[in-house]
């Protein structure tokens, strides 16, 4: 090769690296214009995140406070209700490792337009999260805006994170608004943070119902058999009936996936009063559930009273209403079946379905769950809770004026075909019954040849319609 080749290879190779520097350092300046790849909060870095003892999510819905207490999290504004412990440290470490993908608008009017508006403002989306440490004092804090719905930018194009990742944010006392990668969904929904679930005690287990109100009005009611589909009301009042389809059947789901839509303590409560309603619920085998709950006035909607809920349980397989002794289509007992079956349980010899211990143990765990806490339940949870014998019972209908009992009353034909005579009657061993003729009228002392004169009883009428005088 020609020296004057090598010598212009050399040269094209020196400017080309000179290029792909200067390429890089202009890359490097852009990246660190835009803030590419810094960390949303370097305040969390490092052991920064293991300071957080308290996480503050504000939103139009409310506000909610997570404390944090050992490994566990609570809700301070639910009265320390349990908090799911492993969402809140995802939404912490999900913040730490949270990074800019580029800097966005300073200009405060065009923040509306990314979401990225204080949440307490009119038709605000936005979420504001803030960290604290035990002593109050603030970490960090970021409002999170709207979702990117696009990758048109060249930072957002650069970017490793999915759009749905990607969010408009302001981080701290920042003027410029970001665009944000990370993990860090965050909502002030109760039902989000908390398991809102209280009981759930399957239908197929539930045996008999009892409701009693404050006023004293109350009714029982009892599962005839198990696979029954509804209810059977004892004790009905004279001239009342059950209605048909009954309204107990509700009372089967009456404990199945009761989830509450707020809780507190039950002590802030006050258990009395003309709302003051008691349902006790009792399964096969003898759980009872014991639900007292009141009416108290809604503060987002006056119409429509809240009903708060506190529960208890125990076993008491005696405490269950029954129906009367040889109550049912299967008739009376036998004096020798009654004995037979008198000292024993049915509940304990049957095979299937939980002990007496197992019962015992599941009691103690709801129980430990639920004890000291009032339950704010939906309408359609609530409702069985309530149910007042009217909206079980209705009045025996009276018969309309002037419909007595029915008669039966023959067609035209059968009158036809019935005789006006009846037969020859029989005789009372099923013989033909004989009837003598009555004798002939003596003849003695008349002459030969002349017979008893015999008067008609009834002579016919004389004959109107020829004339003449007679004689």
């Amino acid at each position: 090769m020609k020296k004057k080749t090598v010598q212009l290879l050399a040269f094209a190779t020196v400017a080309a690296l000179g290029v792909g520097v200067v390429s890089q350092r202009m890359a490097d300046k852009s990246t660190r214009a835009s803030g590419a790849g810094e960390a949303l909060l370097p305040a969390l870095e490092g052991n920064g995140v293991n300071e957080v003892a308290q996480v503050t999510v504000e939103a139009a819905a409310g506000t909610l406070t997570f404390q944090r207490q050992g490994a566990d999290w609570a809700i301070a504004e639910k009265s320390g209700w349990p908090a799911r412990s492993e969402k809140v440290r995802s939404l912490v470490l999900g913040l730490r490792e949270a990074e800019v993908v580029e800097r966005k608008t300073s200009d405060a009017a065009k923040f509306e337009r990314l979401g990225l508006v204080e949440p307490d403002a009119d038709g605000s989306t936005s979420k504001r999260v803030t960290l604290r440490s035990a002593s109050g004092e603030e970490l960090a804090s970021v409002l999170i805006g709207n979702r990117r719905t696009s990758r048109a930018s060249a930072g957002a194009m650069n970017a490793s994170a999915r759009p749905r990742d990607q969010f408009y944010a302001l981080p701290g006392n920042a003027e410029a608004a970001v665009l944000m990668s990370g993990k860090v969904a965050a909502d002030a929904r109760l039902a989000s943070w908390a398991e809102t679930q209280v009981v759930n005690v399957a239908r197929e287990r539930m045996k008999a119902v009892r409701v009693t109100h404050a006023d004293g009005a109350s009714f029982e009611a009892v599962r005839e058999t198990m696979d029954a589909n509804d209810f059977t009301l004892l004790d009905v009042p004279a001239g009342s009936e059950a209605k048909s389809p009954s309204g107990t059947m509700v009372h089967m789901s009456a404990l199945g996936s009761v989830r509450f839509d707020d809780v507190q303590r039950a002590d802030a409560l006050e258990w009395t009063g003309d709302t003051l309603a008691t349902a006790e619920f009792f399964t096969e085998k003898g759980l009872r559930v014991r639900v007292e709950s009141i009416e108290l006035p809604n503060e987002d909607d006056p119409e429509k009273p809240v009903v708060w809920a506190r529960y208890a349980f125990d076993v008491a397989p005696d405490a269950a209403p029954a129906l009367p002794k040889n109550a049912g289509d299967a008739g009376e007992v036998s004096d020798e079946a009654d004995a037979d079956s008198e000292g024993t349980d049915s509940s304990d010899d049957a095979e299937d379905g939980p002990t007496r211990e197992d019962l015992e143990q599941e009691a103690r765990d709801l129980s430990e769950a639920t004890a000291g806490w009032a339950f704010a339940l939906p309408t359609w949870k609530s409702g069985p809770l309530r149910t007042r014998p009217d909206a079980v019972l209705q009045p025996i209908p009276e018969p309309e004026p002037g419909n007595g009992p029915v008669v039966d009353t023959p067609s035209l034909d059968e009158i036809m075909s019935t005789p006006l005579v009846d037969e020859e009657p029989e005789g009372d061993d099923g013989e033909e019954l004989i009837i003598e003729e009555e004798p002939p009228a003596s003849t003695d002392g008349l002459p030969d040849g002349s017979a008893p004169r015999t008067v008609p009883e009834d002579p016919p009428p004389a004959d109107r319609t020829q004339g003449g005088t007679g004689g």
